[in-house]
């Protein structure tokens, strides 16, 4: 193809390309408006308007915006949230609860509830708590609870390889322990309630009746329980020698001139069981009634 001169018609250039070259550019697309929720004063937009073109408002917008206009939205409004329930000791695991109960100072805490008494109760616990807070030195308020039992006092200084004391002003209540509790307890520095004094006369009954002699001249010599017939009468009727004496040394001769002490030793002796009845004979004279019956009995047990 040759050049074409400057002086040459353009109308075959034009049928040729004409329709390729020659058409007026496509005009720009007409612009989309982006709609807004809402215009309130609250809201706040960033706007941003090109030099070249200005937007006309719309007549049923109530605020006009641009085309380019950034809007925000307030949040949604969430329901409060329900506040969680804080763990209580219940829901603890045992291993975490024994821990809390040995570092607490805090002996009554398996009494609270039954599932802190379950999760608390192994004699093992306990013996831990005693050393750990205590020492030897065992606190009054620790008699009160039902574990404190001869055979928990006995593995405790077994298990420690040490002897449990107590305060002077331990002042222990009668009918509220076994004998053999109250024996070990008086032995360890317990001291007996003063203004129980009859009451403690039944628990020296209890003494000669198991034929302790050691918790007998615990209860007579430290805490001064005054015997009255009644004991001699058991310790007789028990052959027990041993009682006999500390009731009469200790007890001031109580019951040595009394009718029922010799008539249950004659009550004795008839069966074959002079003990009794030869310790009176030795300490005392038996009333003027008795005397044939005193007699009697001594011929026999001499056969």
């Amino acid at each position: 193809m040759g050049f074409v001169n400057p002086g040459r018609s353009s109308t075959r250039l034009n049928k040729t390309f004409g329709k390729r070259y020659n058409k007026p550019p496509p005009s720009p697309p007409p612009q989309r408006r982006r709609k807004t929720l809402s215009c309130s004063s609250g809201s706040s937009s960033i706007r941003s308007t090109p030099s070249s073109s200005s937007t006309t408002p719309s007549p049923n917008s109530p605020c006009p915006q641009s085309p380019f206009a950034i809007t925000t939205f307030s949040p949604l409004l969430l329901p409060p949230a329900h506040p969680r329930d804080l763990p209580t000791l219940q829901t603890l695991p045992p291993e975490l609860l024994q821990r809390i109960f040995l570092l607490g100072n805090n002996p009554r805490l398996p009494a609270t509830s039954l599932c802190l008494s379950r999760a608390l109760s192994a004699p093992i616990l306990r013996h831990e708590y005693i050393h750990m807070h205590h020492g030897t030195n065992v606190p009054t308020e620790l008699l009160a609870y039902r574990f404190f039992t001869p055979q928990f006092l006995h593995t405790h200084e077994t298990k420690y390889n040490s002897t449990l004391s107590f305060a002077e002003d331990t002042h222990l209540p009668p009918h509220r322990y076994s004998t053999e509790l109250l024996r070990l307890l008086l032995l360890r520095g317990g001291t007996l309630a003063v203004e129980d004094a009859d009451e403690w006369t039944a628990v020296l009954r209890e003494g000669v009746q198991d034929s302790d002699e050691e918790f007998v001249r615990a209860l007579l010599d430290e805490a001064k329980v005054k015997p009255d017939e009644e004991c001699l009468g058991l310790a007789i009727e028990k052959g027990w020698v041993a009682g006999m004496e500390a009731l009469v040394e200790m007890g001031d001769g109580v019951g040595l001139g009394g009718r029922g002490v010799w008539e249950k030793a004659l009550e004795v002796g008839q069966e074959g069981k002079g003990a009794g009845l030869e310790f009176l004979l030795e300490r005392g004279c038996p009333p003027a009634g008795l005397l044939g019956r005193v007699g009697e009995v001594v011929r026999k047990l001499r056969r």
